[in-house]
């Protein structure tokens, strides 16, 4: 099932994701916001992949990820890719 969102904090987040088996199979995070270092991102989404389609689980994976990383994302905490994330798997885009 392809699920999509867009999530406006202070900067806007758009989700595209796979979900198969009730697990993240792929998923896709743009928007107008910035990271750095930039290949992070591609980083996050591979720590996503696989992970449960639970919002419970997506929280502890994106936290996890910015503990081990330490990236920055400007104007955006790692609670706006939580609820942009769940916005995609409640099914309202």
């Amino acid at each position: 099932m392809r699920v999509r969102s867009s999530y406006k904090a202070k900067k806007l987040i758009r989700i595209a994701m796979e979900i198969e088996d009730d697990k993240i199979k792929d998923i896709k995070i743009t928007g107008d916001f910035f990271m750095y270092p930039e290949e992070a991102l591609t980083l996050l989404e591979s720590a996503l992949t696989g992970a449960e389609a639970d919002e419970g689980v997506v929280r502890e994976k994106v936290n996890e990820f910015y503990a081990k990383t330490g990236v920055q994302t400007p104007m955006i905490a790692p609670e706006d890719f939580v609820k942009a994330i769940s916005k995609a798997l409640s099914g309202s885009a």
